[in-house]
């Protein structure tokens, strides 16, 4: 997939950044569309065309500087796969999230879980969590987003992680 990308860009140095963009960033996008779409083969859709986008506007991400592209990449992801849901017409049910957990892989279908679980939480831990854990953001970058000082992010993760302990801890 990654020749095809490559193909709709013609400056090689532009090649070069969108293939260690690529190579960098996937995972992170594919948790972003997973943590909207819980169904695989969907969040690759999503991811898909969100790499689509960039390349369409390839020379406004070359100007985002380098620390701030991450989260780009991330918003833009998370946003194609709304929008890929708002085509379908429909949300995702939550019958339907849990026969893809069922069809997902073993490593995906923990994931999926824990994904599951962390959107169940209160907003206060939801949020810290799911861009930590699921997205992949820095604490820096968590507190900025949400406007809060790095000590309440700290706070705010480990009371989280400590709830999804305990829950954990009953269910298993």
């Amino acid at each position: 997939m990654l020749s095809f990308y490559l193909t709709m860009l013609e400056d090689s140095e532009d090649q070069r950044l969108f293939d260690e963009t690529y190579l960098q960033h996937y995972r992170r996008m594919m948790a972003a569309a997973l943590s909207v779409i819980p169904s695989r083969p969907k969040a690759e859709d999503a991811v898909h065309d969100a790499f689509l986008k960039l390349i369409v506007h390839f020379d406004a991400f070359k100007a985002i500087p380098e620390e701030k592209r991450a989260r780009w990449l991330t918003t833009v992801t998370r946003n194609t796969a709304v929008d890929l849901l708002r085509r379908e017409g429909r949300e995702v049910a939550v019958e339907e999230a849990r026969s893809a957990q069922e069809e997902a892989a073993p490593d995906d279908g923990e994931f999926l879980r824990l994904v599951e679980l962390i959107r169940a939480m209160p907003e206060t831990y939801r949020q810290p969590l799911e861009l930590r854990f699921v997205s992949e953001w820095s604490l820096t970058e968590i507190a900025e987003e949400l406007h809060v000082s790095l000590g309440t992010v700290k706070a705010r993760i480990y009371r989280g992680r400590r709830i999804l302990m305990d829950h954990m801890r009953k269910t298993c």
